[in-house]
């Protein structure tokens, strides 16, 4: 009798829920991860323009019978409303990415930032200031930085420093505009004389050439660690006409550390390591 409600006991035990102690965090992360919700998490997968926080605003492509769609470059939108605060209390997103036309001056982008970070889920702060024609602050005469004329220029001097530097000056100016996150380097060779969309962005039409330009710039911001921004591979493999295979992309969550996040420093310091030797391959295979 006794063995049979032992046994009973065990395995009443081995069903219950409290079968598997939650395991304390190891890190801050960890830490982090255990404290979100199942939305909060989800909500972490996507980085969306502002505009998508706000419902009023439709920005699909243009519709051939109506074309009811609106222009957000008209829009405009450069400060966080109500219907966004609203939107982003269910939809707590994990980025938000700006563009020229969310940028109007230092004092606006100052103010909007800061509201930003106020939204909940704690969103990066995203650009693509690549340098030469995508650049949403250089190209900003409000804005007193450094321009760089193209990566393609900076390829042809035949030194990668020049492109440490590059990726150092832009690091610092967005450092001191508050974002997180710069969409760049691109990390494509510039394989098609017909690829408008590419062109001058990528550092080289020659392998040997695009891959220690690319890695070096990317490596001008691991001293920074401490205070961002992090680096962002980019390349373009939806593209058709670009016959090359994508080169690792990566990017850190600075909120999470001082240093890159355990989710993603072994890959990024696997991608963006300069001595890696895998890096220059990587860019190198795409002839």
């Amino acid at each position: 009798m006794l063995a049979t409600l032992v046994c009973g006991a065990s395995i009443f035990t081995s069903c219950s829920s409290e079968d598997d102690p939650v395991t304390p965090p190891t890190d801050e992360v960890e830490a982090q991860l255990q404290k979100m919700t199942l939305r909060e998490k989800v909500g972490q997968l996507f980085y969306v323009r502002p505009e998508c926080l706000d419902t009023t605003i439709h920005f699909n492509l243009p519709s051939s019978v109506d074309v009811s769609s609106d222009d957000i470059r008209e829009i405009k939108l450069q400060t966080v409303n109500a219907t966004m605060r609203g939107v982003n209390e269910k939809y707590p997103v994990g980025g938000v990415i700006l563009y020229a036309h969310n940028i109007e001056d230092e004092a606006q982008l100052s103010a909007f930032v800061a509201q930003i970070r106020a939204l909940n889920g704690a969103p990066l702060l995203c650009i693509d200031e690549e340098g030469g024609r995508v650049a949403r602050i250089a190209n900003n005469g409000n804005f007193d930085v450094e321009k760089f004329e193209s990566m393609g220029a900076i390829g042809a001097t035949g030194d990668a420093q020049n492109a440490y530097r590059c990726g150092n000056v832009i690091g610092t100016y967005l450092h001191r505009y508050g974002f997180d996150i710069d969409f760049a380097p691109v990390a494509d060779v510039n394989t098609n004389p017909e690829n408008i969309i590419i062109g001058a962005r990528a550092f080289s039409d020659d392998p040997q050439v695009a891959a220690p330009s690319w890695a070096t710039r990317t490596s001008s911001s691991p001293t920074r660690w401490r205070w961002g921004p992090s680096p962002c591979n980019t390349r373009m493999p939806r593209l058709p006409w670009v016959p090359c295979r994508p080169v690792p992309t990566s990017c850190s969550d600075p909120r999470t550390s001082s240093k890159p996040s355990t989710l993603w420093s072994r890959p990024w310091r696997t991608a963006c390591s300069p001595n890696n030797a895998s890096t220059r391959a990587s860019a190198a295979s795409c002839a």
